[in-house]
């Protein structure tokens, strides 16, 4: 057992060794989602399941359950989180111009109401902390397609 995090170190060592530091560490934005999700999310989540329970019952979930229901919700939120950037390069590769963006917002709305109700458990609150930051990532990725988009694929007369 000990040979394993000799073993499991050697990675990260070799990349620090050749000056590039590790990948993770780059991207601010995976551990902000992570940090939304663990903080926020699972207090109200948390505290809405231990709501059920009469106070005699003492709330213990299996390591199992516990660790399948917090990767669902961490893989839910990172997707979440990816919105931006997908809406970006369908605007670069212009698959959408900006106009047919805006005009989707109502379906994305409805789609992502849809999506917090499948991955979040029943209660509402959950759900408002899944859809709105997907809303609002998507309006923000519709801000910066204006920028990257290709100048034959925005429709910024029709949208006016």
């Amino acid at each position: 057992m000990a040979g394993m995090g000799v073993r499991g170190a050697r990675p990260l060592q070799a990349r620090e060794a050749a000056g590039r530091p590790d990948h993770r560490l780059e991207h601010p934005h995976v551990h902000a989602r992570i940090a939304y999700c663990y903080f926020v999310v699972f207090g109200f989540i948390f505290k809405f399941i231990a709501g059920f329970a009469p106070e005699s019952v003492n709330v213990a979930p299996d390591i199992e359950a516990y660790f399948s229901f917090v990767l669902g919700m961490f893989l839910a939120f990172g997707i979440t989180f990816e919105v931006p950037i997908i809406v970006v390069l369908i605007a670069r590769f212009g698959l959408a111009s900006v106009a047919k963006l805006r005009q989707a917002r109502p379906y994305v709305i409805v789609g992502a109401f849809i999506l917090a109700a499948v991955f979040t458990p029943p209660d509402v609150l959950s759900q408002l902390l899944l859809a709105i930051p997907l809303c609002l990532l998507y309006e923000l990725g519709i801000f910066c397609a204006r920028f990257v988009a290709r100048p034959g694929a925005t429709d910024e007369k029709a949208a006016a």
